[in-house]
Protein backbone atom coordinates (compact mmCIF):
# COMPACT_ATOMS: atom_id res chain seq x y z
CA UNK A 1 0.00 0.00 0.00
CA UNK A 2 3.15 2.11 0.60
CA UNK A 3 2.16 5.56 1.58
CA UNK A 4 -1.29 4.69 2.91
CA UNK A 5 -0.10 2.58 6.20
CA UNK A 6 -1.73 2.54 9.03
CA UNK A 7 0.55 5.03 10.50
CA UNK A 8 -0.35 7.33 7.84
CA UNK A 9 -4.31 6.40 9.36
CA UNK A 10 -3.18 7.24 13.02
CA UNK A 11 -1.79 10.40 11.87
CA UNK A 12 -5.06 10.95 10.13
CA UNK A 13 -7.08 10.16 13.62
CA UNK A 14 -4.92 12.51 15.84
CA UNK A 15 -4.97 15.66 13.13
CA UNK A 16 -9.17 14.92 12.99
CA UNK A 17 -10.16 14.22 17.00
CA UNK A 18 -6.99 15.90 18.67
CA UNK A 19 -6.12 18.99 16.86
CA UNK A 20 -9.90 19.32 15.45
CA UNK A 21 -9.05 19.58 11.81
CA UNK A 22 -11.27 18.72 9.38
CA UNK A 23 -10.95 16.69 6.14
CA UNK A 24 -10.28 18.83 3.40
CA UNK A 25 -7.87 20.24 5.96
CA UNK A 26 -6.20 16.71 6.80
CA UNK A 27 -5.53 16.20 2.96
CA UNK A 28 -3.75 19.63 2.45
CA UNK A 29 -1.43 19.12 5.58
CA UNK A 30 -0.66 15.36 4.40
CA UNK A 31 -0.29 16.98 0.89
CA UNK A 32 2.39 19.48 2.62
CA UNK A 33 4.22 16.43 4.11
CA UNK A 34 4.37 14.62 0.18
CA UNK A 35 1.60 12.26 1.18
CA UNK A 36 -0.62 11.73 -1.88
CA UNK A 37 -4.11 11.42 -0.51
CA UNK A 38 -7.57 12.04 -1.21
CA UNK A 39 -10.15 13.27 0.57
CA UNK A 40 -12.49 10.06 0.14
CA UNK A 41 -9.78 8.22 1.95
CA UNK A 42 -9.82 10.34 4.85
CA UNK A 43 -13.40 10.61 5.15
CA UNK A 44 -13.35 7.03 5.27
CA UNK A 45 -10.64 6.27 8.08
CA UNK A 46 -12.14 9.05 10.22
CA UNK A 47 -15.71 7.15 9.89
CA UNK A 48 -14.51 3.76 10.35
CA UNK A 49 -12.95 5.20 13.44
CA UNK A 50 -16.04 6.81 14.91
CA UNK A 51 -17.65 3.85 14.00
CA UNK A 52 -15.63 1.07 15.17
CA UNK A 53 -13.17 3.01 17.70
CA UNK A 54 -9.96 1.18 16.05
CA UNK A 55 -8.36 1.03 12.94
CA UNK A 56 -7.97 -2.45 12.43
CA UNK A 57 -9.39 -4.21 9.47
CA UNK A 58 -12.71 -6.23 10.26
CA UNK A 59 -11.84 -10.04 10.84
CA UNK A 60 -12.03 -11.54 7.27
CA UNK A 61 -12.61 -8.15 5.31
CA UNK A 62 -8.89 -8.20 3.86
CA UNK A 63 -7.82 -10.46 1.20
CA UNK A 64 -9.33 -13.54 -0.67
CA UNK A 65 -10.94 -17.12 0.51
CA UNK A 66 -8.50 -19.24 0.82
CA UNK A 67 -9.62 -23.02 1.08
CA UNK A 68 -7.34 -24.91 3.58
CA UNK A 69 -4.60 -27.27 2.12
CA UNK A 70 -6.99 -30.70 2.93
CA UNK A 71 -9.87 -29.42 1.71
CA UNK A 72 -8.01 -28.60 -1.47
CA UNK A 73 -6.61 -32.24 -1.00
CA UNK A 74 -10.20 -33.94 -0.97
CA UNK A 75 -11.61 -31.91 -3.97
CA UNK A 76 -8.61 -32.86 -5.78
CA UNK A 77 -8.98 -36.49 -5.28
CA UNK A 78 -12.30 -36.40 -5.53
CA UNK A 79 -12.05 -34.94 -9.19
CA UNK A 80 -9.06 -37.76 -10.08
CA UNK A 81 -12.86 -40.38 -9.03
CA UNK A 82 -15.21 -38.28 -10.93
CA UNK A 83 -14.34 -34.70 -12.85
CA UNK A 84 -18.64 -34.32 -13.50
CA UNK A 85 -19.43 -33.79 -9.45
CA UNK A 86 -20.83 -31.18 -8.06
CA UNK A 87 -20.59 -29.02 -5.49
CA UNK A 88 -23.42 -30.29 -3.79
Amino acid sequence: MGEWSCNCKQWIVQLYFKQKISNGRIVNVLVEERLKVFKKPVWTTVFNYKARGTLSCLLGSSGRFKLALEVLNIIEAQMQVDNETTAT
